[in-house]
């Protein structure tokens, strides 16, 4: 296991700053993963850690020891790429053989070894296919051995760079639990890049919310979700509705934000706005609840599409400024096409932010 920390990190390519002055800190045996959307250097910062890349400015500390400029071969690391990386012409175990010789345990102890590579390739769920090649082995199986090659070089620190992109989704899931699996099991610190939200707050103990280069927020899965500090953060997590408007009335116990044609929204004043600021509105789509009356704060919608979807309806509706979203019940709405309908909300439970 291993404490990292990362402080003022910044990464260059030609003109474009991919990596903006990043401070990060890992702790000893957490699973830590960065979230973000493509392009956003997600990627490019695990290629840092592992040195891979070298930052342009800043330092990178193991263990309090300042690896800067160390060669990924000094940093005790186990990498695990989106494309598998397996060298095509080894069976199972000579890739797992390959690693351990490259980590100097010598030749002279490969049947040594043979022990120890049995017990990773059962502990991966391939203690069957270790004489196979690569081209008789699934996605979902040549992943399986990618994480055990990136095991068999006793890693300090597990790096994961969008492992699960390339399998199906089922495969997914079951890969996913077995990360988990292995990272408590083997009491590693481990630090996966993805941009599938649903295996992020499913493994993670804490997540980076990355963007443009720029950590947003650092906390765990429900800080982030119930917590966002800023909108982006809370419009990026989730299904949400983003109403936009302005400060038209403030009092002692409340306010009124003004959302032009989608009508007025009342909330209870804890935080400080003054009359005329802009703001945006980010509200969960799981919250919102679709009425034939008005029940508190709300806007006008009609229905304007039904889909039935297994043992669920899909209901469409359209807001006064054309918007269209969707609800998904378990019973079919009352009335027709067209007719008027409300959607209500708990403003508590909703976030406003200052554009």
């Amino acid at each position: 296991m291993a404490t990292i920390n990362l402080r003022n990190i910044s990464k260059r390519f030609g003109k474009n700053l991919v990596l903006k002055d990043i401070n990060l800190d890992i702790s000893d045996g957490e699973l830590l993963v960065i979230l973000g959307p493509s392009g956003s250097g997600k990627s490019t910062l695990l290629r840092v850690i592992s040195g891979l890349e070298k930052p342009d400015t800043g330092q990178i500390y193991f263990d309090g020891k300042d690896v800067t400029d160390s060669p990924p071969s000094e940093r005790k690391i186990g990498m695990v790429f989106q494309d598998y990386a397996i060298w095509p012409h080894l069976t199972v175990e000579e890739n797992l053989i390959m690693v351990m010789e490259a980590g100097s345990f010598g030749r002279a102890k490969r049947g040594e070894n043979r022990g120890e590579i049995i017990e990773i390739l059962e502990s991966v769920g391939l203690g069957d296919k270790i004489k196979r090649m690569p081209s008789e082995l699934s996605g979902g199986e040549l992943q399986r051995v990618g994480i055990a090659r990136a095991l068999a070089s006793k890693p300090r620190l597990l790096l994961l760079d969008e492992p699960l992109s390339n399998l199906d989704e089922r495969i997914r899931k079951e890969l996913l639990v077995k990360i988990l699996e292995i990272v408590r099991d083997r009491k590693l610190t481990a630090l996966m890049v993805t941009h599938s939200q649903d295996e992020a707050f499913e493994i993670a103990d804490r997540i980076a919310i990355i963007n443009s280069g720029k950590i947003e927020q650092v906390g765990t899965p429900e800080e982030i979700f119930f917590k966002p500090v800023n909108r982006f953060v809370a419009q990026f997590i989730g299904d949400n509705l983003i109403l936009e408007g302005k400060i038209e009335d403030v009092s002692t116990e409340n306010f009124k934000i003004n959302l032009g044609e989608l009508g007025s929204i009342k909330y209870r004043r804890l935080q400080e706005f003054n009359i005329g600021e802009k703001v945006s509105i980010v509200i969960r789509t799981s919250d919102l609840i679709l009425r034939r009356e008005m029940d508190g704060n709300g806007i006008e919608a009609r229905i304007v599409d039904v889909k039935r979807f297994k043992n669920s309806y899909r209901i469409f509706v359209e807001l006064n400024d054309k918007r269209i979203i969707k609800f998904i019940t378990n019973t079919a709405p009352e009335g027709k096409d067209s007719l008027k309908y409300f959607i209500s909300f708990n403003t508590e439970k909703s976030f406003v932010f200052k554009d």
